[in-house]
C-alpha cells in the first residue's frame, strides 16, 4: 500500500508565519513575508486577527508602524468584533493607540462582542468603544489621547452604559475628571454615575461629581437616591458628602420590586440595615426620626424588627415617639416585644 503525501499549502503556512512574526515582534520577519507577496490583510489564526491585530495585542509598536505603512486596513475587525485599537486601548499600550489614531483609526467603532470581552476577561459590555474600554480599564494617557481625536465622551454601549459611568463604577477618579471636563453627561436617567459612585463608597469620585453639576437627588427607576444606597452600604464619608451638598434627607423611594420599602426614605434605609453612623448624620442634619412609609412604618420600627438596639437607643434619645402605631394598629414597641428583642 502506497501513502500518497498531501499537498500542503504554502501559502497558509506563510500566513501563520505572518501571525507568529507579528505577535513576537519580529521585524525582520515580517518584512521578509512583506517582500514575497503576503497580504498583510489576511486572517492569520482562527479567530480572523489579522498581523495588525497580533502585533497591537502584543504591544509591537514598530510591527504595527511597519504594516500600517503597507496599507493595511487598521479598522478591520476580528471575529468578535475588536479592532487593533480596541485591544491596545484595553491592554494600555500608549504609543500602539498613538501610531493607530495618528493614521485614521475609528475611535468611536463599537462592536466588541461578549465572546471577546471574555476572553480578555473584562467586564466591559457588548458594543464598547475604545474610549470606554480605556475608562474602564483606568487607562489615562489613552483617554486623553482619545478625546483629543475627537472621540465621542457620551458614546453608550448598548445596556445605555457611559463611559464616565463605568469610571465612576471603578474608582477611577482621573478618569472621571478627564471625562467631565470633556463634556460627559453626569445626569444620565438610571445610569447616574453619582449613583454608582455612592454605593461603591468613592467619596472623592461622587465630590468630582457634584462639582461637575450632578443632580445630588436623581433617583433611579424605582426611586432610590445616591443617599438611599449609601445609607444602605454604610458608606458614612459618602453620605455626608451628600448631606454637606444639600440633599433631600426625606426623599422617599418608589420601590415597585420590593413591596415592603415602598416610601422608605434614606433614615429608614439607615435604620433597617443596621448603620448607626449613618443615622448619626442624618439625625445631626435634621432628619424627621418620626416620618414613617407608606404602610406607617417608622426607622424605630425596622430597627426594633430587627432587633438593632443601638439604632433603637439612637433614635429614642433623638425624640423619636415610640408610641406611633402601624396602619394594622402596632406600634414599635409592640413590635420589639412581638420579635423577641
Amino acid at each position: 500500500m502506497h501513502l500518497v503525501p498531501i499537498a500542503l499549502n504554502p501559502m497558509m503556512d506563510n500566513i501563520s508565519d505572518f501571525y507568529d512574526a507579528a505577535i513576537d515582534g519580529d521585524v525582520i520577519q515580517v518584512r521578509e513575508l512583506l517582500k514575497i507577496g503576503i497580504n498583510p490583510d489576511s486572517d492569520a489564526n482562527e479567530d480572523g486577527w489579522s498581523p495588525l491585530f497580533a502585533a497591537s495585542a502584543s504591544g509591537h509598536e514598530e510591527v504595527a508602524s511597519i504594516l500600517i505603512f503597507t496599507g493595511v486596513n487598521i479598522n478591520k475587525p476580528i471575529q468578535s468584533g475588536a479592532t487593533p485599537l480596541h485591544i491596545a486601548a484595553y491592554r494600555g499600550y500608549n504609543d500602539i493607540v498613538s501610531i493607530l489614531i495618528s493614521s485614521g483609526a475609528s475611535i468611536d467603532q463599537d462592536g466588541c462582542t461578549s465572546l471577546f470581552l471574555a476572553a480578555q476577561d473584562s467586564q466591559i459590555e457588548m458594543g464598547a468603544t475604545p474610549l470606554f474600554i480605556a475608562a474602564e480599564n483606568g487607562h489615562k494617557v489613552i483617554l486623553s489621547a482619545l478625546i483629543s481625536a475627537g472621540a465621542n465622551v457620551n458614546q453608550a454601549v448598548n445596556d445605555g452604559t457611559m463611559s464616565v459611568f463605568v469610571a465612576a463604577q471603578y474608582g477611577h477618579l482621573d478618569i472621571v475628571s478627564i471625562l467631565t471636563s470633556a463634556g460627559a453627561d453626569v445626569n444620565q436617567a438610571n445610569k447616574a454615575p453619582l449613583f454608582i459612585a455612592a454605593q461603591g463608597g468613592h467619596a472623592d469620585i461622587l465630590s468630582a461629581l457634584i462639582n461637575a453639576g450632578t443632580n445630588v437627588n436623581q433617583p433611579t427607576n424605582n426611586g432610590w437616591t445616591p443617599l438611599h444606597v449609601a445609607a444602605q452600604n454604610g458608606h458614612a464619608d459618602t453620605a455626608f458628602a451628600l448631606i454637606s451638598a444639600g440633599v433631600d434627607i426625606a426623599q422617599a423611594n418608589e420601590d415597585i420590586y420590593t413591596i415592603l420599602r415602598i416610601g422608605a426614605n434614606p433614615l429608614f434605609v439607615a435604620a433597617e440595615n443596621n448603620q448607626k453612623d449613618i443615622v448619626a448624620f442624618l439625625n445631626t442634619a435634621g432628619a424627621n426620626v418620626n416620618l414613617a412609609r407608606d404602610i406607617g412604618a417608622t426607622p424605630l420600627y425596622v430597627a426594633a424588627q430587627k432587633g438593632h438596639s443601638s439604632i433603637v437607643s439612637t433614635l429614642i434619645d433623638a425624640g423619636l415617639n415610640v408610641n406611633v402605631t402601624l396602619n394594622d394598629g402596632w406600634t414599635q414597641l409592640m413590635t420589639a416585644v412581638n420579635n423577641d428583642h
